[in-house]
């Protein structure tokens, strides 16, 4: 059984040491280490160290690309649409996405040389991390209007693949076979950098987005060139909170189990330790608890402390995320893990919460 978080936005290696010890204590034995495009341009050296210096701590390491060009999770900005313009993924409702398409080739040529870059860090994995075509949430930040009903991708590289695998004209409307297309496209893509990272020696890891990773675990846990395949237990507070989230864990853990026992991969589960309201902090042992009883081989927390110091995503009391999220993982090493939902530390509960 593993433990780990995601750690990203400091690479200032004396505070890195520190938090890293602070990592282990919670019981983690690996960390995910983002590294985005400004981080390539600006950081290449200093990454190699850190990568090193988590690796001599005795922490397996995972490098992530951080919301590269758009199409990865992460909260990073992107460059690469603004340097390849006529690559860029193009909506159904015509607009340019601030992104690259997954089936242009320039994407694939820089994700290559960052695999490059990545491997000589000697890092244990790269987890390629909740690939998706462009997400419309984000146009608040472009201070586009909202508009919930457009699709992406529909630039010329997609209308002539679709063209080349169905003989049809790529439709305006977000049909069936439309999704299935983006998914062989997501599929395609992937498999070209899993395997050349392969090639290169390095190992790979792979988690996706709620909505598509029974689809994907399905599709690509035969792959040899993915070596642990992944999965979240996310929801959102404002729209599909769960009405028992040791629960949802543990069924959406134990659907993705399926694929990972059969093709004999570690499955990595993801629990959500970012955004959790005030009152709601045993969710993250009740989520933690689902996803290691319904089959997760590693289970983590995004992120650090519970996200503290990204005040977009912070928790509203993230220090006692963090201590209920170490509480949890040093109780399944120690071996009392089972009691479903326990309190910890003599944790006191008042109203269902704890205090």
């Amino acid at each position: 059984m593993k433990f780990g978080t995601a750690y990203f936005d400091n690479i200032i290696l004396k505070h890195f040491k520190t938090d890293m010890d602070e990592v282990k204590r919670q019981g983690c034995s690996f960390v995910v280490l983002t590294f985005s495009e400004n981080d390539l341009m600006f950081h290449e050296d200093t990454y190699r160290q850190l990568t090193a210096q988590a690796k001599s701590q005795g922490l397996t390491t995972l490098i992530d690309p951080w919301a590269i060009a758009g199409i990865f999770g992460g909260e990073s900005s992107t460059q690469l649409p603004m340097w390849h313009d006529d690559e860029r993924q193009v909506r159904s409702d015509g607009k340019k996405a601030p992104a690259l398409c997954m089936n242009a080739p320039a994407l694939t040529a820089y994700l290559k040389r960052w695999v490059d870059v990545v491997g000589t860090f000697e890092a244990d994995y790269i987890l390629w991390d909740e690939p998706h075509f462009y997400l419309n949430w984000l146009d608040k930040f472009g201070g586009w209007d909202p508009n919930p009903t457009a699709w992406s991708c529909r630039c010329d590289y997609c209308q002539k693949k679709f063209k080349k695998e169905t003989g049809k004209t790529l439709p305006k409307e977000h049909t069936e076979e439309v999704k299935e297309f983006k998914r062989r496209s997501t599929r395609d893509f992937l498999l070209a950098l899993t395997r050349y990272a392969e090639s290169k020696g390095q190992k790979n890891a792979m988690t996706f987005l709620p909505g598509e990773k029974a689809w994907f675990l399905k599709t690509m846990a035969q792959e040899k060139s993915i070596h642990v395949m992944g999965g979240e237990s996310y929801f959102e507070y404002d729209q599909s909170l769960p009405k028992d989230v040791y629960q949802h864990a543990l069924e959406h853990t134990r659907e993705l189990k399926v694929w990972a026992r059969k093709y004999k991969k570690p499955l990595l589960m993801w629990v959500k330790g970012f955004l959790v309201p005030e009152g709601r902090e045993m969710d993250v042992v009740d989520a933690a608890r689902g996803c290691v009883d319904g089959g997760g081989d590693w289970v983590a927390m995004w992120g650090f402390e519970a996200c503290k110091h990204v005040s977009d995503k912070t928790c509203g009391n993230p220090d006692k995320v963090w201590r209920l999220m170490g509480e949890t993982f040093r109780s399944y090493l120690k071996g009392n893990n089972n009691q479903k939902k326990v309190s910890f530390s003599k944790t006191k509960i008042r109203k269902g919460v704890a205090v």
